[in-house]
């Protein structure tokens, strides 16, 4: 054998090995799989079980693939039998029962549109109804809620490309779509849905026009309180928004903006309003400076975390725990790795080191289970081919 063959047996044996999961501050990390996407994969957690969703793909084409870790270990991945076209921007919420809704937005037979989707999975990570069809023609961004009874609201952006408006749709707590698609606001994109401990629904969007947020209460299927806020992150040419989130503590209402810019950089940028009403605070990029002489109590059960506030330590990738807690995590991007950072009163309160070195490209995912115990799945870059996914947790 030549030195050149030896060097591409090599190299063909490296990319065949099993994926050694990195350790974290909660464990050895679990290996799900390997997938061309930027975000983590869909996460869902109560007390048996966390459920994981992502896109595949092999020989026979693209899939949406699913696994549960369950006392441990994890199951088989299961290729999901919904016949998918470019399915991607997948989201996880609880049924009836102990089944899940799928969300995803894929590309309509027979059309260029892409539109929104669901499917209802059985505790086995079986498809027990879907694909159904929950918007009537393009879904350009989407975000959904849990009502509490095993429902859900699903919001997106449709309608002209040049003139977005957002449009709401009901789905039961047996993954059935509601007939009525009812129209919520014009002017309107990026929705992102935040849910409180009473149930109520918490809803923020971008108005391209103007570029401003705007916040409303969502009941029924109707908005009450729209408020303008004025604020607004600049987007100069060039410049483009990757995710918009809404997320709760007990006493403020957070929108969370990823953007990525024109020469290449990352950031998250966030604004706080207090629940009781007044006024936001502005807009600001997320950092963060640590007080490694003070603990943090977070509320949850990931250990030791530290006390920390507004810094120079950029966050990027910042996603949000859903629900209203009293210290809210995000997932985010730091100088040194994978991390969670705490918000609480409006700002920056602690931040826990989750996986050092970690370098992502996108979006984590966060979940919590009834016993307060954190999940985390991201997916890790790899030097030549595909992204792992991964999944770590305090359980």
């Amino acid at each position: 054998m030549t030195a050149r063959c030896a060097l591409l047996a090599l190299a063909l044996l490296a990319a065949c090995a099993p994926l050694r999961p990195p350790e974290t501050a909660w464990g050895p990390a679990y290996a799900l799989a390997q997938a061309e996407q930027a975000a983590g994969p869909a996460l869902w957690a109560n007390a048996r079980r966390a459920a994981a969703v992502w896109v595949g793909a092999d020989e026979a084409g693209v899939h949406q693939d699913a696994r549960a870790l369950v006392g441990g270990a994890l199951t088989e991945t299961a290729a999901l039998p919904l016949p998918p076209i470019q399915p991607y921007d997948q989201r996880l919420l609880p049924a009836a029962g102990d089944t899940l809704h799928l969300l995803w937005r894929d590309r309509a037979a027979g059309t260029l549109e892409t539109r929104l989707y669901a499917a209802r999975l059985s505790p086995a990570l079986e498809a027990l109804s879907g694909p159904n069809a929950i918007s009537t023609g393009a879904a350009y961004h989407y975000s959904a809620a849990p009502t509490g009874d095993g429902g859900l609201w699903a919001v997106w952006s449709g309608g002209l490309p040049a003139e977005p408006g957002l449009f709401a749709r009901y789905v039961d707590r047996a993954g059935r779509p509601r007939a009525e698609v009812i129209p919520l606001a014009s002017d309107a994109d990026w929705p992102a849905l935040a849910w409180d401990a009473g149930g109520g629904l918490h809803l923020l969007w971008r108005e391209p026009s103007s570029g401003q947020l705007v916040y409303g209460r969502l009941a029924d299927g109707a908005l009450d309180q729209v408020t303008p806020t004025g604020l607004a992150v600049w987007l100069s040419p060039g410049d483009r928004l990757r995710g918009l989130y809404a997320a709760l503590d007990r006493t403020h209402i957070y929108a969370l903006w990823n953007v990525a810019r024109a020469g290449g950089a990352d950031e998250t940028w966030l604004v706080a309003g207090a629940l009781a009403g007044g006024r936001w605070t502005p807009p600001a990029r997320l950092g963060l400076s640590a007080n490694p002489d003070e603990p943090f109590e977070s509320g949850f059960n990931t250990g030791a975390a530290q006390a920390a506030r507004a810094g120079m330590d950029w966050l990027r990738h910042a996603a949000p725990l859903g629900g209203q807690h009293d210290a809210l995590p995000l997932a985010a991007q730091t100088a040194d790795g994978l991390a969670l950072v705490y918000l609480q009163g409006g700002a920056v309160a602690g931040w826990q080191m989750v996986v050092p070195g970690a370098t992502l490209i996108g979006p984590a995912a966060l979940a919590a289970d009834v016993e307060r115990h954190l999940y985390l799945a991201w997916a890790q870059p790899a030097p030549a081919g595909p992204a792992d996914l991964l999944l770590t947790t305090t359980r």
